[in-house]
C-alpha cells in the first residue's frame, strides 16, 4: 500500500507542476477543459458498472463498493456541462480530443481484458488530484468567472476526500500482483490526463 501511495503522489506531483502553468483563467481554455471533462466523465458510471459486474463472487466488497460509487457519480457530467453553458459556450463548440478519448477508452481494456481491480489506478489518479491540484484550479476559476461557474470543481475538491479514504480502506489487503496492475494503470492514466491538458493548451494557443 505504501509503495502505491508513494507512486501516486510522485505521479501527481508532476501533474500538479504542469497544471500550475495551465491557463484555466482564460475563458476558452476553461471552456475546453470543461468540455473534455464532460466527455470523459460521461463514461464514469459506465466504467464503474462494467468493473463492478466483473468481480468474482468472492470479491463482493469491491462489487458492492463500485456499485455504490455509481450512485455517487451519477449526473456529474451535467455539472461540467452546466458550468460550460454558464460561460456562454455549448458542447458542440469543442471537439473531443484524441487524448481525451485515449484517457477513458483505455479503461475499457483494463477492466475487461486485465482485472477490474486495475480501474482503481484511474480512480485514484482523478480523485487524489481533485483534492490536491484541482483546488488551485478551482481558486483560479472562482477569481476569473465566479464560483457559480465552478460547480464541478467545487464538488470534486470537497467530495473526493471521502472517495479517496474509501478507496485506500478497500485496498489494504490486495495481493502484490493486483497492486502492480493498479500502479501500471495509474501511470498510464496520469500520463494520458497530462496529455489532455497539453492538448487543450496547444489548441487554445493555436486558435
Amino acid at each position: 500500500m505504501e509503495s502505491l501511495k508513494a507512486l501516486l503522489y510522485s505521479e501527481l506531483d508532476q501533474l500538479e507542476l504542469m497544471t500550475d502553468q495551465f491557463e484555466i483563467e482564460k475563458k476558452e481554455v476553461y471552456g475546453d477543459w470543461l468540455a473534455q471533462t464532460y466527455y470523459f466523465v460521461c463514461h464514469s458510471t459506465k466504467l464503474l458498472a462494467l468493473a463492478s459486474a466483473r468481480f468474482e463472487t468472492d470479491r463482493k466488497e469491491f462489487h458492492y463498493r463500485f456499485a455504490e460509487h455509481i450512485k455517487e457519480e451519477r449526473g456529474h457530467e451535467l455539472m461540467a456541462l452546466n458550468d460550460l453553458e454558464r460561460l456562454g459556450f455549448s458542447i458542440e463548440q469543442f471537439d473531443e480530443l484524441p487524448q481525451t478519448k485515449a484517457f477513458y477508452q483505455s479503461q475499457y481494456f483494463w477492466t475487461t481484458q486485465k482485472n477490474p481491480i486495475s480501474f482503481y489506478g484511474y480512480i485514484l489518479c482523478l480523485e487524489v488530484f481533485a483534492i490536491r491540484g484541482a483546488v488551485r484550479l478551482y481558486n483560479k476559476v472562482c477569481e476569473a468567472f465566479g464560483p457559480e461557474s465552478a460547480v464541478f470543481l467545487r464538488v470534486h475538491t470537497k467530495e473526493d476526500i471521502h472517495h479517496v479514504e474509501e478507496a485506500f480502506r478497500h485496498l489494504q489487503h490486495l495481493h502484490s500482483d493486483e497492486f502492480s496492475q493498479i500502479e501500471e494503470n495509474m501511470r498510464l492514466s496520469t500520463y494520458l490526463y497530462k496529455e489532455m491538458y497539453k492538448a487543450i493548451a496547444h489548441r487554445r494557443a493555436a486558435s
